[in-house]
C-alpha cells in the first residue's frame, strides 16, 4: 500500500506539518548567527590590503505573548489530523482490496461453472438436434434449446468479463495502476 500516491502525499502533508511546527516554535529559542568576511583592496596607498572581519549575533525574543506556541499548536493538530485521515485511508483501501478480493473470487467461481455449463449446454443442444433429426423432438424444443445455449454462453462472457474487471479493480486498489 505504500505505492499509493494518496498516502504518500498525506505523509508528506504530516511531515511538513511538522518541521513548520518547529520553525514556528524555534522563534522563542536564541538565535545565534556567524558571518565571516574578507576583503581585498586594490589600493596602493594602503599598506595591508587584505582585510578579514567577523560577526556574531545573538537574539533571544523575550516576550512574543504566545503567538508562536499557539501556531505551533495549531499546526500540531493539523499534523494529527493529517495521520488521522492518513490511517482513515489505509483502512479504506485496504477495505476496497478485501471486497475486490472477495468478489474476484465469487466471479472466478462463476467463471468454472458457466464453463462447466457451456459443455453440459453443447452436449444439450447436441442431443436435441438428434432428436429432432429422428423428429422425435419438435421444432420449439429445440428453440427452447438453442435459447437456453445462447444463455449459457451469455453467463460465461458475463463472467469473464467480471473476472478482468476485478482484476483491474484489484490493481487499481493495491497502487499498481
Amino acid at each position: 500500500m505504500s505505492s499509493h500516491s494518496k498516502l504518500a502525499a498525506l505523509t508528506s502533508q504530516a511531515q511538513a506539518y511538522t518541521a513548520v511546527a518547529r520553525a514556528a516554535e524555534s522563534i522563542n529559542k536564541l538565535q545565534v548567527g556567524i558571518i565571516g568576511r574578507f576583503t581585498h583592496l586594490a589600493d596602493t596607498h594602503l599598506s595591508n590590503q587584505d582585510f578579514w572581519s567577523a560577526r556574531i549575533g545573538a537574539s533571544w525574543l523575550l516576550c512574543e505573548h504566545g503567538q508562536a506556541n499557539r501556531k505551533a499548536e495549531g499546526l500540531r493538530l493539523k499534523e494529527g489530523q493529517t495521520l488521522k485521515q492518513r490511517n482513515e485511508t489505509v483502512s479504506r483501501i485496504a477495505l476496497g482490496v478485501r471486497s475486490t478480493w472477495l468478489s474476484l473470487r465469487s466471479n472466478s467461481s462463476a467463471l468454472q461453472v458457466a464453463n462447466a455449463a457451456i459443455i453440459q449446454a453443447n452436449e444439450n443442444l447436441r442431443e436435441t438436434r438428434e432428436r429432432y433429426r429422428e423428429q422425435v423432438a419438435n421444432n420449439t424444443e429445440v428453440l427452447d434449446v438453442v435459447t437456453l445455449h445462447l444463455q449459457t454462453y451469455t453467463d460465461y462472457y458475463n463472467a469473464f468479463y467480471a473476472v478482468l474487471q476485478d482484476q483491474f479493480q484489484l490493481r487499481r486498489s493495491v497502487g499498481a495502476l
